[in-house]
């Protein structure tokens, strides 16, 4: 004897590849709706790739039940983030072109291994000009943070620090931001001679 359909009850439980419980509902009626109390979620600390839906139905005397795996896309949910909001970075006085000052990184929590939305660029979206050369007086490597020198020999006599904002920008276009203060070592080096 076929069951009455409105006697039956439809139990959702939402558990993690490693069979892990999330949580749990139940959807009383004629038709299974696929139904979370809040969105799944990819990425990590608490997100997963891939989440089981078990579906249950029972009449109250018998029970089917049957697993659906449900494989998430990411999105670009996750802007990038420095692990600082400020940081001071030195450089000697009378250091050439191209000197190294810092190496910034920042983190994006989203999935690496699926399209380009963890793939950061670095920028400089505050930087300082020289008033010799027109130049700008620093620049950040794109692919690996590292800021350096865009002009030789900075004079502290001149200026003994300089402020930046350096940003990430992830592939998905969503940027973070922080501020760096480059600051001027002096290296003893007689600038003036006595005659």
């Amino acid at each position: 004897m076929p069951l009455s359909e409105e006697k039956i009850q439809y139990e959702d439980s939402i558990l993690d590849t490693e069979g892990g419980f999330k949580q749990k509902y139940s959807v009383p009626g004629i038709i299974a709706r696929n139904a979370v109390d809040q969105p799944l979620d990819r990425d990590a600390p608490t997100g997963l790739a891939r989440w089981r839906l078990t579906v249950t139905a029972t009449d109250g005397q018998y029970t089917a039940s049957t697993d659906v795996l449900v494989n998430l896309k990411d999105v670009n949910d996750n802007a990038p983030v420095f692990p600082h909001d400020v940081i001071d970075a030195h450089v000697l006085e009378n250091s050439m072109s191209g000197t190294t000052v810092a190496v910034v990184t920042a983190h994006d929590a989203d999935d690496p291994h699926e399209g380009d939305n963890a793939r950061l660029s670095y920028s400089l979206l505050k930087n300082v000009i020289d008033e010799r050369s027109r130049l700008p007086m620093f620049t950040v490597d794109r692919q690996t943070g590292a800021l350096r020198t865009a002009v030789c020999c900075l004079d502290r006599e001149h200026t003994s620090s300089y402020g930046l904002v350096l940003a990430a920008t992830d592939g998905g276009g969503l940027q973070g931001s922080f501020s760096t203060n480059v600051i001027l070592l002096m290296r003893y080096v007689t600038n003036f001679i006595d005659t």
